[in-house]
Formats: structure tokens, C-alpha cells, sequence
């Protein structure tokens, strides 16, 4: 990039070559018609040179200078598409040139190079210059032209009196020589012939390797006569001479530039919550000072011109930069997923998640959604997606992110069965609809399959129906709370969950005020809230419970106290003092601790014997911990990165070893969740929430016998299990069906019961 910028500027900077350089200027070769040949141009330009000196020069030394032309123009038939027609031009004075010299002589066809030279060396006389100086822009983005002018210049171009400049890709011109040399090898194939993957079998494979080492030793050998090693200049990127390129803003007042890289650092950490994180800005920078020079331009010019208004951030404006300049790689990317216009709406959130699983971004791969590819299009798509995310992502918004996005995203991928695909999970969630965290939460609850054995698992927790019973209050559980439904057992499952929680948080964050009321007040708070629903489970069967030990339905009151309500109503208020910025990478790094950590806290054996509190607070502390340390990391601080195994005072030790104190100048995203009645200190909070005796022995496994597969009997034994039934005779299959569970049996088809009860009969 910055070729052709390069050359002229080298051109400008040596005025002395005028005294004995004839420059014929830049030639771009996709500019020239089709029917013309480039060496038909150069002379043309020759002459174009020749007759402005025409008054100065004598009738002599203009005739001999004729005669060369004379001579050139007899061998010029040898050149594909140069025929009688070509040369009837005014170029030549006098159209009897063709019958006198005799286009059609092979003789002068061969002697075409030497006639050129003398046609040099006269014209140069007459102008009184040592050589002439050709450059030839763009030659590599023409397969056509590219290879007649390769060819040109190896046959006929090769006078010392003409310097020749190629401006071009190098690998570019590889392409166009490769090609090149399987058409002479054999002109009746092609390249995509000979070197595509479809040829398969051993013959072929051996002819193929066959030609491909000879057209790349040919290749090799061309290109170094043609383009020699020595007189190659490979320009420096602009990403390498970013500390040395000054750049001068057009809206700042600076009395010195300053270096492009500090410039461009300063737009990036604005625009994408960067700051004291060199490792994503390098990213962004690289991405960016990868493009061309004129797209690179074109971005900072934009970024320096930006006005923000109230209705039109700052951020708005650099999105919108990033859409025009690079509209074409974005619309491809982009649009089939509604993304490449802003929409300040929630649906973001479907529309990013759609993306995510469209691209296979998972909590492992790329969820951060950072320049981080091999692939320069991706880069430039993660470029734009990050601008869009921050211009439309406010703090009150972050926990909707990670409940409608990451935590989907992770339930989306953990979902092993064969209908994981967005057209079942999507509506089942209810992602693609504007219902709230709370229900997109509990809906992602019932994508977990519920075991008996295993009453706790990934911050939730599944209370049969006789732990349900010891429950001395349900006050404000509705929290946590919501149930599984199952279609096939006809029973409902209790959950307690921290997302659930975190749901209504993030539901009260976004938006406090009720629906239908103007002002807000600590006594409607919630009223549009529905906390407790019954979700059917993403599976046929979403348990190895059985019915037996699915929750009853409860009568009982779980309403959450008014003092609660009010407690949670102050809080909300807070959200709006949050002043640091997270980015779509900063949230996943959140999720992606939290995650694991969750996982760490279920794998661990020492945690098999507590209780259901300290289970919590253990889910509890990997949150707030999983969120402390990115924002501490975002003000520069270097927190302790061990995450919460099996200690419930582990987070709150760590925090008072780091001696951390909420900031007057930054109100973080940490401090607005510790402060939560949702999340205190279960030692101060009494009188709220942890007043709900959650420390309820976990289950032990089941004692009884393991289930038996019915369909793994004989059918003698089917016959004869069947006929140890009560009163067999006068059941029907779904009858006998429910007998067979009862005696332990699993995989009991009515169908086949039905065949048995055939056969009996």
C-alpha cells in the first residue's frame, strides 16, 4: 500500500533528473483500452515526448529519427492484437509506412528488439537525454495486461536506456507468472485444471506433482530475470513507521504533532474501552494500520471530525465511520444478521448471540469477539461488531449482556442433544422476543438436565419434595426460585438458582419502573414482576428423578417483603453512578472466570459434604469475584486471580488483604453488585435475605436397586415379568407401562408391551 504515494514522492524529491531523464510518467495498464498493446503505448508516448521538441529539432536528425520508427513499426505484426488496423494511426505519419515496410516480413519480427533499442537511442538524441524513465502502476491487479507486459518487457523492454519502475504486490505477480507458465507448458489446459483438488487418483496426482515442481522452478527463474532481487524495494507497512509518520488533528489545537500510534491508541481506548489494556489495543491497531492507506486515512479523518450531539455519540459517529469505509467486507459479514446498523434495542442481544453461533463462537473460541483471526475480513467485522457493542451497550445493560448473551451462549453449546440447533433452542429460550432476564434465565434453567444425584450443579440448585417441606420460610425465595416442568413424568421440578437472581437484577438495573407507571416508587417495585414460572424442559425427559421425587405443587406464599423491595429499589438507583466502561471482551472475560469457576466449585470433592448456603456462597463469591477482577484490572490494579474452590471466606479475606475501598472517581460494575441486598454478608443481612434456612443436608444417593432396561429382557422374560403383574390381564399397555416403572423397569415401549400382551393372548 502506498506505492504509487512512494514513487512520486521520490520523483519530487529529484528535480536533477530532469537534466538527463526523459520521464514518460506513470502508466496504469488497466487504464489502456483493451485493443491496445502496452508496447504500442510506449511508443506512443515516445513520440508524444519527440514532437513536442519538434520546432527545436533540425530536418536531419528528425528524418533518422523517422527511419528508426520506420524500421520499428515493420516487426511490430508480431505482437498479439497488432495488426494493419493498429497501425493505420496518425502516429505514424503516413499510413504507406505498413506497405513499405511490410507488416506481414518475419525477418524484421525477429529483429523487433534490436529496431526498439535504435528507436531509444534516436529518440534520446533528439531530446538531448542519457535514458528514458517508464513507471508501471497496477500491473498485479490484471492477469491480462499483467502477463502481455511481462512478456513484453522480457522480450522487447530491455534497453539500458529505459529504466523501467513495476509497482505491485509480489505475490501478486506470482500469481500472473504461475499462470503464465502453465499455458506455455501446454495451452489446451489450465491452471485450475492441473492444480485443482478434484483430480484425484495416484496417476493424476503423480503428473500433477510432476508439473507443479517444473512450473515452480520456471516460476522462480522467471521472476528473478524479470523482476531481479537486487533492484527490488519492498516498502515498510504504515504499521511499522507508526511511531515515525506525524500525525496533525484538524479539531485539536496541538503546537506539535504527534506520532501516529499515540494518536490512534488514544481514538482506540475511547472508542473501545481499552485503556490499560495494550494487549486488545495492539489488536484494534493492527487490524486498522493493515487496511490501506487511503482506508486508514479515511478512518482517522473521520475519528478526528467526529461531533458528538445528545441525541448522536461520539460512539454512534465511529461506527458509522467504520460502516462507510469498510461497507463492502461489513454488508457480506453483517447483514444477514441484521447487524450493520445501529438499533438501540434490545434485540442486539438475539442478533449478537444468531452471529455467535452462526460463526461458532463459544466461551472457548472468540467469544471476547476481538481482531484476534488469521482471516483479515473477520478482523475488520470484530473491528466494527466492538464499536457497535460499546456505541449501544450501557452499564445498566451489562448483566442483561451476560444472562442474554453469554449465559445463552454457554446453554447453547452444553446442550448435548440432537436437537441443538437454534431453530428448537432459540424460541425455547425465547431469545428472539422481548420478554424479561428474569424468564430468559429461568428458560435457560430447564436446558440443564436435572439428576437426583446430583442436587446441585452450575449455580443452581434442584430441592426435591421432602427437602421442599423443610423449608421453614419461602419469604423472598421467589428470588431464586422457578420450576421445571416435565411433559413425559406430568411433574414439575423446584429450582433455586443464582441466574434467576441475577435475571431480576439485571431486570431491575435496566429498567426500574413498572411498565404503566411514570414514577417509581419502593411499594410497586417489581409489580410487573411475575418471579415464579413454570418452564417445560428443554428435553422429552429432563431428569433421571423420577416422579416420585419431583416437587409437589406449593401452596405457600413466596412473595418478596416490602422491605426488600425497598432495599432493592435504592439499590437499582445506583446503576447510573457506574463511570467505568466495560467492552464485549471485558464481559466475556467476566463470564468466562465465572464459568469455570462455577465448574471448579462443582468438581471439587471437599464440597460434596456442605451445605446448600455454603454451596451459595461459593456461587455467590465466584461472581463477585469473576467481577472484581476485571474492573480492578480496567484501573490498572493487579488483584489476586485465584478464584473461589471451597472456601466461603476466601473472597471476602481476599478483598480485605487488598484493603479495597469503593473509589470516589470510579463507580464500577463490582462496586454497584457488592453493595446489593441480593449479595451482602449473610453475617449483617439477618433480617433479609439469608434469613431463608437454605442449609439443608444434600441428598444422599438412592439406596434402592438400579433400574433395569425392559427392552434388554428376552421376550420369554418380557411374557413373564408382564404376567407377575396384578390383575395384567385387565390393564392396557400405557397401563402396564406404569406397573413396569414401578418394578424398576425402564425403556418399557408400549408398543412393544402391546406385541407381548398379542403374543399371550
Amino acid at each position: 500500500m502506498g506505492k504509487t504515494s512512494f514513487i512520486l514522492s521520490v520523483l519530487q524529491q529529484t528535480p536533477e533528473w530532469g537534466n538527463n531523464v526523459c520521464n514518460l510518467c506513470i502508466v496504469d495498464p488497466t487504464m489502456i483500452e483493451t485493443k491496445e498493446h502496452i508496447f504500442l503505448n510506449i511508443i506512443a508516448l515516445i513520440n508524444e515526448r519527440v514532437n513536442e521538441y519538434r520546432d527545436q529539432i533540425n530536418d536531419g536528425c528528425y528524418q533518422d529519427w523517422k527511419k528508426a520508427l520506420s524500421k520499428l513499426a515493420g516487426g511490430l505484426n508480431v505482437l498479439d492484437g497488432v495488426g494493419s488496423e493498429q497501425l493505420k494511426q496518425d502516429l505514424w505519419d503516413s499510413p504507406e509506412l505498413i506497405l513499405e515496410k511490410g507488416l506481414s516480413n518475419s525477418k524484421q519480427g525477429a529483429k523487433l528488439e534490436l529496431y526498439f533499442h535504435d528507436f531509444l537511442k534516436e529518440s534520446l538524441r533528439l531530446l538531448n537525454k542519457k535514458v528514458f524513465l517508464l513507471i508501471l502502476d497496477d500491473i498485479d491487479t490484471s492477469i491480462t495486461e499483467g502477463k502481455a507486459i511481462l512478456e513484453t518487457l522480457r522480450k522487447y523492454l530491455t534497453s539500458k536506456q529505459l529504466i523501467i519502475i513495476m509497482l505491485g504486490d509480489i505475490d501478486l505477480y506470482t500469481t500472473i507468472v504461475r499462470q503464465l507458465q502453465w499455458e506455455k507448458m501446454d495451452p489446451n489446459e489450465t491452471l485450475y485444471k492441473y492444480e485443482s483438488s478434484h483430480n484425484t487418483g495416484e496417476k493424476c496426482k503423480q503428473v500433477n506433482e510432476f508439473y507443479r515442481s517444473q512450473i515452480e522452478h520456471l516460476e522462480e527463474q522467471y521472476l528473478t530475470k524479470i523482476l531481479k532481487p537486487e533492484n527490488r524495494i519492498t516498502l515498510k507497512t504504515i504499521a511499522e513507521l507508526k511511531d515515525n509518520v506525524k500525525i496533525e488533528s484538524s479539531t485539536e489545537s496541538k503546537t506539535d504533532p504527534e506520532p501516529l500510534s499515540t494518536f490512534l491508541r488514544t481514538k482506540i481506548d475511547s472508542f473501545y474501552y481499552t485503556e490499560r489494556q495494550i494487549q486488545y489495543t495492539e489488536l484494534y491497531e493492527k487490524t486498522l494500520l493493515t487496511q490501506s492507506i487511503r482506508s486508514v486515512v479515511q478512518v482517522l479523518k473521520g475519528w478526528d471530525n467526529l461531533i458528538p450531539t445528545p441525541a448522536h455519540t461520539a460512539a454512534d459517529a465511529c461506527v458509522e465511520v467504520l460502516q462507510q469505509v469498510f461497507f463492502t467486507t461489513l454488508k457480506k459479514k453483517l447483514e444477514p444478521f441484521d447487524l450493520l446498523y445501529s438499533k438501540k434495542n434490545t434485540s442486539l442481544f438475539y442478533r449478537l448471540f444468531t452471529y455467535m453461533i452462526k460463526n461458532g463462537i463459544t466461551c472457548d473460541s472468540h467469544m471476547k469477539l476481538l481482531p484476534e483471526y488469521n482471516d483479515d475480513e473477520t478482523n475488520l467485522t470484530m473491528l466494527f461488531l466492538n464499536a457497535q457493542i460499546n456505541a449501544q451497550l450501557s452499564p445498566k445493560e451489562y448483566l442483561s449482556y451476560l444472562i442474554r448473551v453469554a449465559y445463552a451462549l454457554d446453554r447453547f453449546a452444553s446442550t448435548d442433544h440432537p436437537d441443538n440447533r437454534k431453530e428448537k433452542f432459540i424460541p425455547h429460550v425465547g431469545l428472539d422476543s422481548d420478554i424479561s432476564n428474569q424468564h430468559i434465565a429461568a428458560r435457560l434453567l430447564t436446558t440443564h438436565k436435572i439428576k437426583y444425584n446430583s442436587p446441585i450443579f452450575f449455580g443452581n440448585f434442584y430441592l426435591t419434595k421432602d427437602h421442599f417441606k423443610k423449608l421453614e420460610t419461602t419469604e423472598n425465595l421467589a428470588l431464586f426460585m422457578s420450576r421445571v416442568l416435565s411433559r413425559r413424568q406430568d411433574a414439575s421440578y423446584t429450582m433455586l438458582s443464582l441466574f434467576n437472581l441475577l435475571g431480576i437484577l439485571s431486570d431491575i438495573s435496566e429498567n426500574p419502573k413498572p411498565k404503566n407507571s411514570k414514577d417509581a416508587t419502593p411499594t410497586d417495585f417489581l409489580k410487573d414482576s411475575d418471579p415464579i414460572r413454570d418452564f417445560y424442559s428443554y428435553f422429552d425427559d429432563p431428569a433421571d428423578a423420577s416422579s416420585d421425587d419431583a416437587s409437589a405443587k406449593e401452596t405457600r406464599s413466596f412473595d418478596i417483603t416490602e422491605p426488600f423491595k425497598n432495599d432493592l429499589y435504592k439499590w437499582s438507583e445506583n446503576v447510573h453512578k457506574i463511570n467505568q466502561y466495560l467492552s464485549a471482551a471485558d464481559l466475556a472475560n467476566i463470564w468466562i472466570r465465572f464459568s469455570y469457576s462455577l465448574k471448579g466449585i462443582d468438581n471439587e470433592s471437599e464440597n460434596k459434604t456442605k451445605t446448600y448456603t455454603e454451596w451459595y456462597e461459593l456461587y455467590r463469591a465466584a461472581l463477585l469475584n469473576s467481577v472484581y477482577i476485571c474492573c480492578e484490572q480496567k484501573k490498572g490494579e493487579t488483584p489476586n486471580l485465584k478464584n473461589p474452590v471451597s472456601d466461603t471466606e476466601f473472597f471476602k479475606d481476599k478483598i480485605n488483604q487488598e484493603k479495597y475501598s469503593t473509589n470516589n472517581h470510579t463507580y464500577t460494575l463490582f462496586d454497584y453488585l457488592n453493595s446489593c441486598p441480593a449479595f451482602e454478608d449473610k453475617e449483617n443481612n439477618n433480617d433479609k435475605l439469608f434469613n431463608i434456612p437454605l442449609s439443608i443436608p444434600i441428598p444422599k444417593k438412592s439406596t434402592t436397586s438400579p433400574k433395569k432396561k425392559f427392552s434388554d429382557l428376552t421376550e420369554e422374560l418380557q411374557i413373564k415379568t408382564i404376567r407377575n403383574i396384578p390383575k395384567w390381564e385387565t390393564k392396557n399397555a400405557k397401563e402396564i407401562k406404569k406397573e413396569l416403572s414401578t418394578m424398576g423397569y425402564t425403556y418399557a415401549m408400549e408398543t412393544t408391551i402391546q406385541k407381548r400382551l398379542n403374543q399371550i393372548v
